[in-house]
């Protein structure tokens, strides 16, 4: 069986949730390619999507053609969006050979990736599609967080619409579609959607690599990180921490409204080594890092508003380490209250404050063992590549 996943980047969540299915469906004994555009290391089976010289200067030029058109329109509102993604990509990934020779095409976080109208009109083959956001539903928004608590101009609603009907109207060109959902929160708003109303669901979960992310000795993760102090230690960690969404903001108010003396863990870009207590390490890439901050902790922390189902939850629960987040997206999906950690009432400052200090105060006990068991479990790469490929063969009958 050859299957071909197609993502816009084999970085950021998405692109690691890839990663990483990728390699536990070729161990599995399928035939599996990666196409995206990030270049291609480490792997025979990472092919790099590469643009002309020509097509390179028309996408930093404005004539208004292909996506320059909606850039173009949008202006100055982009940078009121995390991430936007157009129809009309400049590439026919339809025409690759790993395209055309594959079994199965599986999208993921596409982005740029692919040309709507033709690629849905060309594909004769099965296609599934793995949501990592909510863009195939949306227009060139890829997270509806990013329209609330703001104003636009009314065109800047009508490209949304206007480029979520053209979306809309190139997926029925093809019927062997199915979607896969991360989390019962993204089901949801899938099924009811106008754009895939009527297609086949399935829930199938990320991986996680539990021979990285599982338990280790915690005083000597601690030494590791120069933490020499009996304080609650709480971890927090995003590619972009200063995203809206991820809610670096509520977490820093939750901080300042703690009676408890704790110290904090801050992965990701930019520094917020101002804010009292927090000790910020950087961006972290190596994924054996990684798996000692969760293990030097005593909770992660995740006050995201908006989250379909984050790799750093999976990677604390198969480190053990529980987590403490709000009641949003595919997060009650991952924690059981009072189990594996601690879901907060409302998105506010005060309610992720109250439960960090239940959680340090240790009114529950959390079993860091039973934790990581249950995570090793659920999210090993194995379990999860059976799921698709059980899929995949139902497609190809």
């Amino acid at each position: 069986m050859k299957v071909v996943h197609i993502t816009a980047s084999i970085e950021g969540g998405a692109g690691i949730a890839v990663c990483r299915l990728h390699g536990a469906l070729k161990e599995q004994g399928v035939d599996s390619s990666i196409l995206s555009f990030s270049t291609a290391v480490d792997d025979e089976n990472r092919h790099q999507i590469r643009l002309s010289l020509l097509q390179k200067l028309i996408l930093r030029s404005k004539l208004p053609i292909y996506n320059n058109a909606f850039r173009n329109k949008l202006g100055k509102f982009l940078s009121k969006f995390f991430a936007w993604s157009w129809p009309c990509s400049i590439v026919d990934v339809s025409r690759n050979s790993l395209v055309r020779n594959a079994d199965i095409i599986h999208l993921h976080w596409v982005g740029d990736t692919i040309n709507y109208k033709r690629f849905f009109s060309k594909i004769k083959k099965p296609i599934v599609w793995t949501f990592h956001d909510k863009n195939p539903i949306l227009g060139f928004s890829h997270l509806e967080s990013d329209w609330h608590e703001k104003e636009f101009p009314l065109f800047v609603y009508e490209l949304e619409q206007y480029v979520a009907k053209i979306k809309r109207d190139a997926y029925k060109k093809t019927e062997q579609l199915d979607i896969v959902c991360l989390s019962n929160w993204m089901r949801q708003a899938s099924v009811t959607s106008d754009a895939f109303k009527g297609r086949n669901h399935h829930i199938i979960r990320n991986c996680v690599d539990i021979n990285i992310f599982k338990q280790l000795n915690k005083e000597q993760c601690r030494a590791e990180w120069g933490i020499s102090h009996n304080k609650p230690v709480l971890f927090f960690a995003a590619g972009n921490i200063k995203a809206h969404h991820k809610g670096i903001d509520l977490l820093i108010s939750a901080i300042k409204r703690l009676d408890q003396d704790v110290h904090f863990l801050c992965a990701g870009g930019d520094s917020l080594c101002e804010e009292r207590n927090i000790q910020h390490v950087g961006m972290i890439k190596n994924p054996h890092k990684l798996a000692s901050l969760y293990n030097a902790a005593d909770y992660f922390i995740i006050p995201s508003r908006e989250d379909n189902f984050p790799n750093t939850v999976l990677e604390s629960l198969a480190c053990g380490t529980p987590v403490i987040g709000y009641h949003i997206g595919g997060i009650p999906d991952l924690i059981q209250h009072g189990i594996n950690g601690l879901l907060a009432e409302t998105v506010s400052a005060s309610a992720l404050a109250n439960s960090i200090e239940e959680a340090v105060s240790q009114k529950y006990h959390f079993d860091r063992h039973a934790i990581s068991s249950a995570a090793h479990a659920l999210y090993n790469p194995n379990h999860i590549a059976n799921q698709y490929i059980k899929l995949y063969n139902s497609l190809i009958i």
